[in-house]
């Protein structure tokens, strides 16, 4: 493929004391710049498919019962964490991916609603939260590590 490109190119070269142009065959450089091609194109085809990306994070369905399960999880952990007087409940999951770490690797955004009685007003609010969910089910483990939470109005 790339031997058969073969040419001759001109080049000025400083190094001759005679300072005439001399001719040299590109063949060498031009071969290395085709395989260098080929090489970054086909790496670049691969990491555009899921199946080209060993270990990349990927969509998950927010919807299945196991996401759910450890989004609620997860919500019960922000609640430990919190020194909200209120109880969270799981409003939305805007977001979550699924990556393949030692184990899984789940990153949730969370929309939380809390609603809190100060006497006769009821105060509800919304929190955006994001939150990590290390698990490794063969071994029964499973890690929350809570990024981030603010209040939101979405």
């Amino acid at each position: 493929m790339a031997d058969s490109i073969e040419f001759s190119v001109a080049v000025s070269s400083p190094c001759q004391k005679t300072g005439q142009t001399g001719k040299m065959k590109a063949r060498f450089v031009i071969s290395a710049f085709v395989i260098f091609v080929v090489i970054f194109s086909q790496a670049t085809a691969q990491s555009d498919s899921p199946e080209g990306c060993a270990g990349c994070p990927e969509e998950a369905d927010p919807s299945d019962p196991r996401i759910q399960k450890y989004a609620q999880d997860a919500v019960e952990e922000i609640q430990k964490q919190s020194n909200c007087l209120c109880t969270y409940h799981l409003e939305t999951i805007t977001n979550v991916t699924t990556q393949v770490v030692a184990g899984e690797l789940l990153h949730y955004e969370l929309i939380l609603k809390s609603v809190v009685m100060q006497g006769d007003v009821v105060i509800i609010s919304l929190t955006a939260c994001s939150v990590d969910v290390w698990i490794k089910e063969w071994e029964d483990f499973e890690q929350i590590t809570l990024q981030s939470c603010q209040e939101t109005t979405e």
